[in-house]
């Protein structure tokens, strides 16, 4: 004991509280719980709510605020950031050395709930709470006010309208909290539009675009592409930030018209591609209700189904980033799924993809490689030099990279060290 304050405890119980138990106290529920309370969304009032509507009682005012709107322009939520600051109002840091920052989605309507003190309360306005699932995307008064211009998806709400700057041919949309829910929204508005994805230049960009591109293509998209960051931009890079130096607009402009297209896959029905991976879903039987998944794989995107110029030597070319950001492809030959053993998990952990490491999900890993359908078809040749392609003829240089002649300059595919060029 030291001055009567037991051992452990806090030397003056009635200090203020610190930004980090400040934040702690907001996640905790009113009353009962979040259960506790009711929400009837309601059309807000005003057309253009002024940011303090949206201050929070621990972070403050926001330092920005994003509406989002319905196809008809009417006001649907927001969503609010807040930078963070340290204890001696220091900006607080992130690793990469940007601000750290706090989100929150606001809903407008009469709420009616319990208070930490037990007292009943019933109000009419914004409210720091999600829009129910699936939730809308982020600009889609500019997809309906352009139908026919192609898409830009990017993470967050900021780099989206950038992105409509930068880019002015293109609209822009984001999906509310990024990377972390992109399943939780509605992406139905992309049928039949031609997306290209955008994410942050980090594992969770990569997971985001690839989660984000099976979503877009299961709602019908006419085709959805990704575009690669070079692996050494600044980690975390998005179109909200100024080009690395060196790199101009012109640059950024060729990223976006070279970014490959995922093809439109048709998964076997128990897998799911999420923002974590690829993981198999067991139905539930009477002895066990609710199945654990099974991890199969980190993300990755299918590019198509590969053959020889013999119509032989069949197999699925899957693309991803490793840990590192840098990127790998492998036509993987579809022969391999009827060899016993591990030999596709193992060749996919060596080149930067984690796989499930025991023998159901080596299993799961090429039961899905066998069953899963894609209508791209991709031409593996086995020397340099001018090939046919469907379209136009294909130059194949040493180690992969290939080119093909447009109406205004030399177009290149990209490197591909088992695939030596894609030929339709």
């Amino acid at each position: 004991m030291t001055d009567g304050i037991a051992p452990g405890l806090d030397p003056d119980p009635f200090a203020a509280l610190t930004n980090d138990e400040r934040a702690a106290a907001a996640a905790t529920p009113s009353g009962s719980g979040d259960d506790a309370h009711t929400l009837d969304i309601q059309t807000c009032p005003e057309r253009e709510p002024p940011p303090h509507r949206f201050h929070h009682w621990v972070h403050g005012e926001p330092s920005g605020a994003w509406l989002y709107r319905d196809a008809h322009a009417a006001l649907l939520c927001a969503m609010a950031r807040y930078n963070l600051f340290n204890e001696d109002g220091s900006p607080k840091l992130k690793e990469n050395g940007k601000q750290a920052k706090q989100f929150s989605p606001w809903c407008y309507g009469r709420r009616q709930w319990t208070d930490r003190d037990g007292k009943a309360r019933d109000r009419t306005g914004w409210h720091a709470k999600a829009p129910p699932t699936p939730r809308p995307l982020y600009g889609l008064d500019r997809l309906a006010a352009r139908p026919a211009a192609p898409v830009i998806i990017t993470e967050g709400e900021k780099a989206a309208d950038r992105a409509e700057v930068r880019f002015p041919d293109h609209v822009a949309i984001s999906s509310m909290n990024g990377a972390n829910a992109p399943g939780k929204s509605d992406w139905s508005p992309l049928q039949g539009r031609t997306a290209t994805i955008w994410p942050d230049n980090d594992a969770s960009g990569a997971n985001f675009a690839a989660a984000v591109a099976n979503l877009a293509n299961e709602a019908g998209a006419e085709m959805v592409r990704s575009v690669e960051t070079p692996p050494d931009w600044p980690e975390g890079w998005d179109l909200a930030d100024d080009p690395p130096d060196g790199v101009t607009p012109d640059q950024l402009r060729m990223l976006l018209d070279d970014a490959p297209d995922g093809a439109a896959a048709s998964f076997p029905p128990e897998y799911r591609m999420t923002p974590k991976g690829l993981f198999f879903y067991p139905e539930p039987t009477d002895r066990n209700l609710t199945p654990v998944p099974v991890f199969v794989s980190a993300p990755f995107c299918i590019v198509g189904e590969t053959r020889s110029v013999t119509g032989e030597a069949w197999g699925l070319l899957l693309r991803w980033r490793d840990r590192d950001g840098r990127l790998h492809q492998w036509a993987i030959p579809r022969r391999l799924i009827h060899r016993p053993g591990n030999e596709i998990a193992e060749e996919l952990e060596h080149a930067g993809l984690s796989c499930g490491s025991n023998g159901a999900a080596h299993d799961k890993l090429k039961r899905f490689i066998g069953a899963v359908e894609v209508a791209r078809r991709l031409r593996c040749v086995n020397r340099t030099g001018w090939h046919q392609g469907e379209f136009a003829p294909v130059f194949v240089l040493h180690g992969g990279d290939a080119f093909w002649l447009t109406t205004c300059r030399v177009a290149q595919t990209g490197r591909c060290e088992t695939l030596r060029a894609g030929l339709r």
